[in-house]
């Protein structure tokens, strides 16, 4: 890798930052959100509720999300993990996984940013990716800068809390 590699990916990261900020067009805040498209959204005391459309993609995104682990123990047990990026989660969950003596395959895994991806690949797949995109991000990307559907994660990050509560309820409604 060159030098220009890494202090072009510095630089991408200090936008994306910049971008982030509270109220910017990436922030989860901000006015790019999904849960602030009227056209998806309606909003009440509270907070953001799915309009009938939006509603038929969270419940494919449910059903798609079930679907990936089929052999979820219905035990009643579960495990709690949280902590920030890189603390040590992932590695955690393998070694209490491993010492419960139930595989992997067998938890049910509620992880935000799994409903991130799936709402962004929805995006792509309906044609409605493009519009989620921030005018500075295109007026970047026309100048040679490559943003990535996972560097908008933070404006669908409402949206994914939503289904991670409807994810948590349905787990320990099943078990």
């Amino acid at each position: 890798m060159s030098a220009r590699g890494p202090a072009r990916a510095e630089k991408h990261a200090e936008r994306l930052q910049a971008l982030s900020r509270p109220g910017g067009p990436l922030a989860a805040d901000g006015p790019r959100a999904t849960v602030r498209n009227q056209r998806w959204f309606r909003q009440t005391v509270t907070g953001p509720a799915p309009r009938a459309a939006r509603q038929r993609l969270h419940d494919r995104l449910l059903a798609q999300w079930r679907a990936h682990a089929p052999e979820v123990a219905t035990d009643r047990r579960a495990l709690l993990l949280a902590g920030p990026p890189g603390a040590g989660k992932s590695t955690a969950q393998s070694n209490l996984t491993d010492s419960i003596g139930v595989p992997l395959a067998r938890w049910r895994i509620i992880d935000s940013d799994d409903f991130k991806d799936l709402i962004l690949q929805a995006a792509l797949q309906d044609g409605t990716y493009e519009p989620l995109v921030p005018p500075e991000l295109g007026e970047l990307e026309r100048a040679g800068e490559r943003f990535w559907p996972r560097e908008l994660a933070a404006i669908v990050h409402g949206e994914a809390a939503i289904l991670v509560e409807r994810a948590v309820s349905d787990s320990i409604a099943r078990g």
